[in-house]
């Protein structure tokens, strides 16, 4: 697995089948956990939403250029699908956009 995700570290163009499914299904987790912690704090079982901890969350998990082409293949529908305020998908692509210097592009 780890050999996976260091492979698509530069990109996920050039990566073996499996390699490209072992990074897929560990992004998808960060992404769930992610979502997860969001819906805990937006319901108040936490005492308040940091908006500045989930922008770093999203730096972590955006940090290579095969995660964020990941995010804009994958993650940002699955986080506008899943996270009905919108606001979590917004703040993805205000990380995106600070870590490329670009707007997320419209299509993959």
């Amino acid at each position: 697995m780890v050999i996976a995700y260091e492979n698509a570290r530069t990109g996920i163009e050039e990566i073996s089948n499996a390699d490209t499914r072992r990074f897929f299904g560990m992004q998808r987790e960060f992404y769930v956990q992610l979502l997860t912690e969001w819906a805990l704090a937006s319901s108040g079982h936490v005492d308040h939403l940091n908006i500045e901890y989930y922008k770093g969350r999203l730096g972590t998990i955006m940090s290579t250029v095969g995660e964020r082409q990941y995010y804009v293949s994958n993650s940002r529908i699955i986080l506008s699908l899943l996270e009905t305020s919108g606001e979590l998908a917004k703040l993805g692509g205000v990380v995106y956009q600070e870590l490329e210097e670009r707007s997320v592009p419209l299509s993959s």
